[in-house]
């Protein structure tokens, strides 16, 4: 005979509810622990910040002390302004035609008396031609007239002989007199005729030589503002052709200052720009006149 027990045997289904019972034992134990652990923490949390915003409250405020010392306070206005040349000069044309040549485009490089357009001189050259022709004219009149007045003259100096001879009555010596007066008014009138054409000469050369375009400094073309072929007319105000700037390292921004920050804009305060085409570099520059020190506030 064997020492060991004899064990009973165990039915297969009992065995597989016994199994089942405590699985699900298990299941509903573990449930329980994930509700009531979670809110176990956070009545621990909120009875913590009370008791450390009793404790902090007991112990009253915490100070620190610093020793006093100068400093600068920097304050900062914003604006938005325009980059533009500090020397623009608009080149415009003083006559009236079709543009003839274009010999000059944006961003060229131009140097002073370089030709940038020419307009169509036929007519600018016509007046000229008859200028020139009146002034022919009036120098022939005018040697006219000093031919008359000779002749006046030295008919008036035989009258004069004759009346003191008796041979000449006073009335004759008074018509040679006038005669030599007209001679004299004659000359005269023919050479302010001469000084009239040459006036009107001299206009016309300096409407043909303004037909073309000279550039009146060195700079830079910062636009050109017609086309060839284009016909300009020089009325009350002269068309402007070329916008032209004469040192493009030395540049300055109109900003429009807001009316609550203007009075903290005073010339020499150090400033800094920025430009859409390089976002992150910042341009130094300095504030070289602001509207406080061109207008003045009224005195009341």
């Amino acid at each position: 005979m064997s020492d060991m027990a004899e064990t009973e045997p165990i039915d297969p289904a009992t065995l597989a509810v016994k199994r089942t019972i405590g699985a699900h034992g298990r299941s509903r134990w573990g449930r329980v622990l994930r509700i009531v652990v979670p809110a176990l923490l956070v009545v621990a949390a909120v009875f913590g910040v009370r008791a450390y915003r009793a404790r902090a409250a007991a112990q009253g405020p915490t100070f620190l002390s610093e020793p006093a010392h100068k400093a600068d306070v920097q304050v900062t206005v914003t604006a938005t302004g325009t980059l533009e040349a500090v020397t623009t000069v608009d080149v415009g044309a003083e006559v009236t035609g079709r543009i003839l040549e274009l010999k000059a485009k944006e961003n060229d490089k131009v140097k002073k008396g370089q030709i940038l357009a020419v307009i169509d001189p036929e007519q600018l050259q016509a007046a000229h031609s008859q200028a020139v022709a009146q002034v022919a004219s009036a120098d022939a009149t005018m040697l006219q007239a000093k031919a008359t007045l000779i002749e006046a003259g030295l008919a008036l100096e035989r009258s004069k002989k004759l009346h003191a001879q008796g041979l000449l009555g006073q009335s004759d010596l008074d018509s040679a007199n006038a005669n030599k007066m007209r001679a004299d008014a004659t000359l005269a009138s023919a050479v302010a005729g001469g000084s009239l054409a040459r006036a009107s000469l001299k206009s016309a050369k300096s409407r043909l030589d303004k037909a073309t375009i000279y550039s009146p400094i060195d700079g830079v073309v910062l636009a050109r503002l017609v086309e060839l072929g284009q016909t300009v007319t020089a009325g009350f105000t002269t068309p402007v052709l070329f916008r032209l700037a004469e040192d493009l390292t030395r540049m300055r921004v109109k900003a429009a200052i807001d009316e609550a920050d203007v009075g903290r804009v005073q010339p020499g305060a150090t400033a800094f720009f920025t430009v859409e085409a390089y976002p992150e570099r910042k341009f130094p520059s300095s504030v070289q006149a602001s509207a406080t020190t061109r207008r003045p506030p009224p005195t009341w």
